[in-house]
């Protein structure tokens, strides 16, 4: 047997602009004619009409708002008997409201299920908007157009003893976004947006001039080993290998810059270890972009002089390393710099070739 208490007399409660009343307390036994359960979910299939609202008040979970009477302190929580759970808030059974009774029940919600109703009692506690606007919604908080109709709170008119006036309009509604957090949060964006993309163009260039200063070392370095190894040229061995490169500055519109790796033989009737015009061409690269370029060309140490071209002689069997600049004859310097610049940026990378220890070495910047 189910035993169903209703709520005594004359007990009201307000939420908003509606009253919901409690009628007198009855018990009413219901036999088997009016419950039927079922087989498959267990839950109660109620015949009998006059019952029904019994049924679906205790199966309901509430949100609801209390309010001090000796300080308008604001209470929100959740119960599956709201009726219950007033009389102990009024009672001082709840440790957290005790201290300010006596407490009027301003507002409630009612759901099918406790996630729901746990759920809306977080976002209420949690999230000023959410419990702002419902305050303005239930009359807490008023516009002031609407200042010449104040709220009353209470149970009863004869509880009314304070008025609560309106805040000052706003610009701001208690969702979303105004116009000035609007305009300050596309402003951020749009500045991190393009240090993100002068970030990201930043480093491709960087890499890019990465590539091209390791492709130019891997060509000499090949040069070398041909020389090291006895490399043939259509089964000729050449007088030696070489590397040539003239500057290449952009001036205006940028463009591809070249370098050659050829093999220098007795076609042309002269050795000199330079690129002519009988010596065999192996190799013609252009640069990966056209916005690289070939800044800088000079022999370290003393003398220090920039070059117009350069050839770099590598000769076998020993693979012995000769520098050629604007003369005839080798440069005495022990190393050699080739700079390349990223156009219209500070970046550069230089190759150094060392003449003694056959070393090639990259750094970064300017030497």
């Amino acid at each position: 047997m189910f035993i169903i208490n209703k709520i005594k007399k004359n007990k009201t409660f307000q939420h908003g602009f509606t009253q919901h009343h409690f009628y007198p307390a009855q018990k009413k036994v219901l036999t088997k004619l009016d419950i039927k359960k079922t087989s498959y979910n267990r839950q109660f299939n109620i015949i009998n009409q006059r019952h029904l609202w019994c049924w679906v008040y205790y199966f309901m979970f509430y949100v609801y708002l209390l309010q001090s009477k000796l300080n308008k302190q604001i209470y929100i929580g959740s119960t599956n008997d709201l009726p219950r759970r007033f009389k102990e808030h009024n009672k001082g059974l709840e440790k957290s409201t005790k201290r300010y009774l006596p407490w009027y029940l301003i507002y409630y919600e009612a759901y099918s299920t406790e996630k729901l109703a746990r759920l809306r009692e977080k976002r209420l506690k949690h999230n000023g908007n959410a419990i702002r606007e419902l305050k303005k919604r239930i009359g807490l908080i008023k516009n002031k157009l609407d200042s010449s109709n104040p709220t009353f709170l209470g149970t009863k008119k004869s509880d009314i003893k304070e008025r609560v006036y309106p805040a000052p309009l706003s610009f701001k509604s208690g969702a979303g976004f105004t116009l000035v957090e609007l305009v300050v949060s596309i402003s951020i964006i749009a500045v991190l947006t393009t240090m993100a993309i002068t970030n990201f163009r930043g480093s491709n260039q960087k890499l890019i001039l990465d590539n091209e200063a390791e492709r130019i070392a891997s060509v000499i370095r090949q040069m070398h080993i041909n020389s090291l190894i006895g490399q043939t040229i259509e089964g000729v061995r050449p007088q030696s290998f070489g590397f040539y490169l003239e500057p290449c500055i952009h001036i205006g519109a940028p463009d591809f810059c070249e370098y050659t790796s050829f093999a220098d033989d007795k076609d042309n009737g002269t050795v000199d270890h330079k690129l002519d015009a009988g010596d065999d061409i192996l190799q013609v690269i252009s640069t990966f972009e056209k916005n690289v370029e070939f800044s800088d060309i000079f022999a370290v140490g003393l003398p220090s002089v920039s070059l117009s071209a350069i050839n770099i002689a590598f000769i076998p069997p020993q693979g012995i390393i000769q520098f050629f600049g604007n003369g005839a004859n080798p440069l005495s310097n022990e190393a050699l710099g080739i700079e390349l610049h990223y156009y219209n940026t500070d970046y550069y990378k230089t190759i150094i070739i060392n003449r003694i220890s056959g070393q090639i070495e990259i750094v970064a910047g300017q030497i």
